[in-house]
C-alpha cells in the first residue's frame, strides 16, 4: 500500500493552483470565514469542485495496490457510516489480499466519496502494512519463534 510516494505532493500542489483560481484573487483569501477563535478558515475546494453535481450519488472502491494483510477494516466501516456513506462492503479483518483486491465499496455524494478516500485509507493503510510485516515475520520464523 502507498507506492507512489509522489502521488500526494502532485495533488496539493494541484489543489492549491484549482483554490486560487477559484478564489479569483491570488491569494487564496477572497472566500475565506472566520471560525469561532477568530482564524481565518479556506473554504472547502470540494465544495466548489462537485457543485455542478451535487445531489449525484456515486460508488467508491478501495483496491489493494500490493501483496498483504488487511487491518482495521471494523473502524473503517464505523467511520464510512459516521461519513454519511452506506457502506456496500467490506473485507473482515485480518483478510490476505493481492494486488486489484477489492477491500471496500461505499456510496455516497462525490464528495464524501473523495473524502472517504483519504479518511479510510489512512485508517487501514499502516495498521496493513504492520500486520503485512508481522505475517512476513512469523513466516520466516517458520513454526519457531523465539522470543529475546
Amino acid at each position: 500500500m502507498g507506492r507512489d510516494r509522489n502521488r500526494h505532493p502532485k495533488q496539493y500542489h494541484f489543489l492549491c493552483f484549482l483554490y486560487r483560481s477559484c478564489s479569483g484573487t491570488g491569494t487564496g483569501t477572497k472566500d475565506m470565514k472566520k471560525d469561532e477563535s477568530t482564524q481565518t478558515v479556506p473554504p472547502d475546494l470540494r465544495d466548489e469542485i462537485f457543485r455542478t453535481v451535487d445531489g449525484t450519488k456515486v460508488t467508491g472502491v478501495i483496491l489493494a495496490d500490493d501483496e498483504g494483510i488487511v487491518a482495521e477494516t471494523n473502524r473503517a466501516a464505523d467511520e464510512s457510516k459516521r461519513m454519511g456513506l452506506t457502506l456496500l462492503g467490506i473485507l473482515p479483518e485480518g483478510s490476505g489480499v493481492r494486488p486489484g483486491d477489492e477491500i471496500a465499496r461505499f456510496s455516497g455524494s462525490p464528495k464524501q466519496v473523495v473524502s472517504a478516500e483519504d479518511v479510510l485509507i489512512g485508517l487501514m493503510a499502516k495498521p496493513s502494512g504492520i500486520a503485512t510485516a508481522a505475517r512476513g515475520f512469523v513466516a520466516r520464523a517458520n513454526g519457531r519463534p523465539e522470543i529475546v
